[in-house]
């Protein structure tokens, strides 16, 4: 299986940096204060789009919980909001979700079938 690698995975970023030995308070405070405000974003991005039927933000949340961006890394729910904008004529997620069948990103079984499909 072919596991994807997150570009940036900001969750470690802000562990990491919260942990350096050098780090003051102030700064740990404004960096909690950054993940505070870019968490909550994510629910209403998700519903907005979801809702509204946005394939492009629907494939930009797939990527996000294919990547473990903001949100815990989630392969099946990024395979599953990729399949949504792909049947909403993303070309993005299109080469995306037959990216998943050809490698077997995650736990997707590889299909070569399905991935010419997409």
């Amino acid at each position: 299986r072919v596991q994807s690698t997150p570009i940036i995975d900001t969750k470690q970023v802000v562990e990491t940096a919260l942990n350096m030995p050098n780090l003051t308070e102030k700064t740990k405070k404004k960096v909690d204060a950054m993940m505070g405000k870019l968490t909550p974003v994510v629910p209403w991005y998700r519903d907005s789009d979801i809702e509204g039927g946005a394939a492009a933000g629907i494939n930009n949340l797939a990527y996000a919980y294919e990547n473990g961006l903001v949100v815990e890394r989630n392969f099946e729910e990024a395979r599953r909001l990729y399949e949504q904008a792909a049947s909403l004529g993303n070309s993005a997620a299109c080469n995306s979700i037959g990216r998943f069948y050809e490698l077997g990103v995650g736990e997707t079984e590889v299909d070569r079938e399905a991935a010419s499909r997409w």
